[in-house]
């Protein structure tokens, strides 16, 4: 009987102290730990939270989590809620993962990020990323990044090894699917100036800091085509190198072309054969 009653003592003392922190836990010194160290880490970035929690098992809940760089002010990343929850079993094996999950854009994403030693900006990072159903004709960051509206819903996977301070230095390989959408184009192109689209989906491959695009294929009603060929990364992504090469088909004009496409990301220039 006392052995039963020191039992039911223990698991009362555990619920109470459960209890206890996740009713008086700080979230706002944690929220701002969270701002600071992200500053600290990219003085380039701005991040705002809305909300910040613990839920259990032990994860840390954010909210209304804004992300821009200074530079580009009008251009936000989003999300409505980011969980993390942190591995106990590889920090004892002096590993860092964290799994992330995120509601974002009518959409969700998923990420293992494994830190090889604990987590910190010098630590080398393998991440593997997937995204499901991201509606990024909301994303201002994609906008503004890319320099023109494009809409569709995003579905992917990505793998990437290297670290947070030096990203384009890293290595990793990206497949994605982009359904039912559009572009508008810089400049309209035989007299189209906006494409849509049922479906673009491509491969893509990271490394020395140069984007190999294994294909690009595009398919719907104005035009079908494929793209394959390199992006040279700056650290500006919109000054970015183009050097591609692909095939243009289009069914209301009657065509086919061959299209190379040089320039930047930001002011690409194609030249139609």
């Amino acid at each position: 009987m006392k052995t039963r009653n020191w039992i039911g003592y223990t698991l009362y003392g555990i619920l109470v102290t459960i209890i206890f922190l996740y009713w008086c836990f700080p979230t706002a010194l944690l929220q701002n730990y969270i701002v600071s160290a992200a500053t600290e880490a990219n003085p380039n970035i701005v991040l705002s939270i809305g909300k910040t929690g613990i839920e259990f098992p032990p994860a840390l809940k954010i909210e209304d989590l804004v992300f821009r760089m200074k530079q580009k002010a009008e251009s936000t990343l989003e999300a409505d809620s980011v969980t993390v929850r942190p591995s106990l079993r590889n920090f004892l094996l002096r590993q860092s993962l964290f799994l992330i999950m995120a509601r974002l854009y009518n959409g969700s994403m998923l990420a293992h990020v494994n830190f090889k030693n604990h987590a910190g900006k010098e630590s080398p990072v393998s991440i593997d990323l997937t995204l499901e159903s991201i509606n990024i004709g909301k994303c201002s960051y994609v906008r503004g990044t890319s320099g023109r509206q494009i809409n569709g819903f995003l579905t992917g996977s990505a793998t990437f090894d290297g670290h947070w301070v030096n990203v384009l230095d890293g290595t990793g390989n990206a497949v994605f699917s982009l359904r039912t959408g559009s572009v508008r184009l810089l400049k309209p192109v035989f007299g189209f100036d906006t494409v849509d689209f049922d479906i673009i989906e491509g491969s893509m491959d990271l490394k020395n800091r140069v984007l190999k695009i294994n294909t690009i294929n595009m398919a719907g009603k104005q035009i079908n085509g494929s793209l394959k060929g390199t992006i040279f990364l700056r650290e500006d992504i919109t000054k970015s190198s183009l050097a591609l090469t692909g095939n243009l088909e289009m069914p209301g004009l009657n065509r086919n072309l061959s299209v190379s496409l040089r320039g930047t990301i930001a002011n690409p220039i194609p030249r139609f054969i």
